[in-house]
C-alpha cells in the first residue's frame, strides 16, 4: 500500500494502534524508511499512545509523528456520552481524566517531539486550535462528517479526515 501511496503521491498516515511494542514499532518503520529513503516526506505516524511516538522519533527523529488525542476519554462512551455520574467508575476516573489532559497539554508532546495533533471534532473550536499553534504544533481534526462542521474548519484553515467525501 505505501508504493502505491508513493505512486499517487498521496500523503500517508500510519495509525500505530499497539502499546505492547513500541520498540518493535518503531524498528519497522525504521526497515520501511530503508526501503522508502524519503518517507518521512509523505508518511505521518499517529499513535494515542505517547511512548510509539517517543520510540518512533527515538529511531526516526525526521519522522512527522501526530499525538491523537480525545479528551474525557475515560469518563465518557463512544461519542462523548457520558457515563451516569453515580457510577463508581466514573468517580474513580474523573481524576485520571484531568491528568491525562494535563499531560497531552504540557508534558506528553513536548516529550515525544509531536509534529501535530489530531483531535475529535467535538474539541474544535478557536481557542483549542489557538493553544496549538502557539506551540508550533499542526492542527488536524477527525471524525468530521457534518457540512456545518467541514465550513466551520475549512474557516480556521484547519485540515480534517471524514469518512464522507462530500462537502
Amino acid at each position: 500500500m505505501l508504493k502505491e501511496c508513493k505512486r499517487l503521491r498521496l500523503k500517508a498516515f500510519i495509525d500505530l494502534k499497539g502499546a505492547t511494542a513500541p520498540i518493535l514499532t518503531a524498528k519497522v518503520l525504521l526497515q520501511l524508511s530503508q526501503e522508502f529513503p524519503d518517507l518521512h516526506e509523505w508518511v505521518a505516524v499517529c499513535s494515542f499512545f505517547p511512548h510509539n511516538l517517543f520510540a518512533v522519533k527515538w529511531y526516526l527523529p525526521q519522522m512527522f509523528s501526530i499525538l491523537i488525542y480525545r479528551s474525557r476519554a475515560l469518563t465518557h462512551i463512544g461519542d462523548y456520552v457520558y457515563i451516569p455520574f453515580n457510577n463508581i467508575f466514573k468517580k474513580i476516573c474523573l481524576p485520571f481524566d484531568l491528568l491525562l489532559e494535563v499531560l497531552v497539554y504540557f508534558v506528553w508532546w513536548r516529550i515525544c517531539g509531536t509534529n501535530a495533533v489530531f483531535f475529535d471534532e467535538e474539541v474544535a473550536i478557536a481557542p483549542e486550535v489557538n493553544f496549538w499553534k502557539a506551540r508550533s504544533q499542526d492542527v488536524f481534526v477527525y471524525n468530521v462528517n457534518s457540512h456545518d462542521m467541514k465550513a466551520y474548519l475549512r474557516s480556521l484553515d484547519i485540515p480534517y479526515i471524514t469518512d464522507d467525501c462530500s462537502n
